[in-house]
């Protein structure tokens, strides 16, 4: 399934000079993404540049253009929405002289934009991040109740009502949104987390983003994973395999 740029292009008609591609963002299964990644090995092939089993993120490099293929919806423990799910409510998209290929559907999609908003620290995301994030739920195909259920259902209540607060004084539906998710749950949090937003690629500022999800439980598996980067070097501790 691809997402992101290539496919915000082919799924609504996007202009590829206002959505500049740097990459081909790919999403598969765990268990297909644990496959791929021992044939590669076991074949030692060229073409893989980044391997992180930690985040299961592969980074190939293919005709000399960069494919980033990942089995998550965000660093470990940041969420419960997983691409399981988002493909099993895909669509189809196509652009000229290619074959159709899988997307995610819109609601899921805000979702995913979501995500990458708040882990990359809002105030130091890109114009284009953000334009995509303004942009998708002004497509028709957005379901703004979908998205507040789908954000509650996956323990990312905080997170998506974050930037849906940060987003709202440029759009009527991200304040729509941030009004429908409601008020801030964990004041707290998000006191400590807006005293992070001017130093968003500080240590302590990563490691408050890795902890907002809605349950206590993925919070402190986020904190022990991150504790575990810093006592090995950052050496990312590998990830379990998938069940087969």
């Amino acid at each position: 399934m691809v997402v992101k740029g290539v496919a915000l292009c082919a799924r609504y008609g996007w202009d590829p000079a206002d959505v500049p591609i740097s990459d081909v963002d790919l999403r598969i299964t765990t268990r297909s993404w644990w496959r791929l990644r021992a044939e590669l090995l076991r074949s030692e092939h060229e073409a893989l540049v980044v391997d992180s089993p930690f985040y299961a993120n592969l980074v190939l490099e293919l005709a000399g253009h960069l494919v980033d293929v990942e089995a998550t919806c965000g660093p470990p423990f940041l969420t419960g929405l997983r691409v399981e799910g988002l493909l099993r409510r895909a669509e189809l998209a196509s652009l000229p002289g290619a074959e159709p290929f899988l997307v995610p559907c819109t609601t899921d999609h805000a979702l995913l934009l979501t995500i990458n908003l708040f882990k990359d620290g809002l105030t130091s995301t890109s114009k284009t991040a953000r334009t995509n994030a303004l942009r998708i739920v002004e497509e028709v195909g957005f379901e703004r109740e979908a998205y507040v259920a789908r954000a509650r259902a996956t323990s990312m209540q905080t997170l998506a009502g974050t930037v849906a607060r940060w987003l709202a004084p440029q759009s009527p539906e991200w304040t729509a949104i941030a009004e429908a998710l409601g008020p801030v749950s964990r004041p707290l949090y998000d006191r400590v987390l807006a005293s992070t937003l001017p130093r968003p690629a500080s240590y302590a500022a990563r490691l408050v983003r890795r902890l907002a999800s809605d349950r206590w439980r993925d919070r402190a598996l986020a904190l022990s994973a991150a504790t575990g980067l810093v006592l090995s070097g950052g050496a990312a501790p590998p990830r379990p395999a998938s069940p087969a």
